[in-house]
């Protein structure tokens, strides 16, 4: 798992959303992603900031501008907060980006319902251990994870001493 630095991930999700209604991109839709980008191995943060997924919104100038927009704060302006590892739903989040865009939580690293289908507590561990800044606060999308989900990830969360937060 690479790490996160969730404060960049905050600002750069905030003024993609803004640069988005700015600049007229109603055709493309803002969201957290689920954490699946390696390398790994890098030592420092890695953030993604992705338009689109075709060769059309790829070379769309417009949205060029608000990944780009976003990129420079992230790298120039991070957004303190209250740090957080993010769990349930699917590969997009939208109920991580409201809680990042509309609250007080930064989140770095998701893993998301499906990653409860091959549960490794580790990874958990891993998810909290490599958010750059300390984390102890976790925001889990309720109905976006199943009951025996949720029950393994209540579990590991307690014996970690982690805050739950419902969205």
């Amino acid at each position: 798992m690479a790490w996160a630095d969730p404060y960049r991930l905050k600002s750069a999700l905030i003024e993609l959303s803004e640069s988005s209604s700015r600049l007229g991109l109603e055709e493309y839709s803002v969201s957290l992603e689920a954490t699946h980008h390696g390398p790994t191995e890098l030592r420092i943060p890695v953030l993604f900031v992705e338009i689109g997924s075709t060769r059309e919104q790829w070379l769309s100038p417009r949205a060029g501008e608000a990944a780009a927009a976003a990129a420079f704060k992230a790298a120039m302006e991070p957004r303190e907060s209250r740090s957080a590892v993010g769990f349930g739903g699917g590969h997009y989040s939208p109920k991580h980006t409201t809680a990042v865009i509309n609250r007080d939580f930064a989140i770095g690293h998701i893993l998301p319902e499906y990653f409860f289908e091959y549960y490794d507590p580790q990874i958990v561990e891993q998810a909290f251990r490599k958010t750059t800044g300390g984390c102890e606060t976790a925001v889990i999308d309720w109905k976006g994870l199943k009951s025996n989900g949720r029950k393994r990830l209540i579990s590991k969360l307690e014996e970690m001493g982690v805050e739950k937060v419902r969205v």
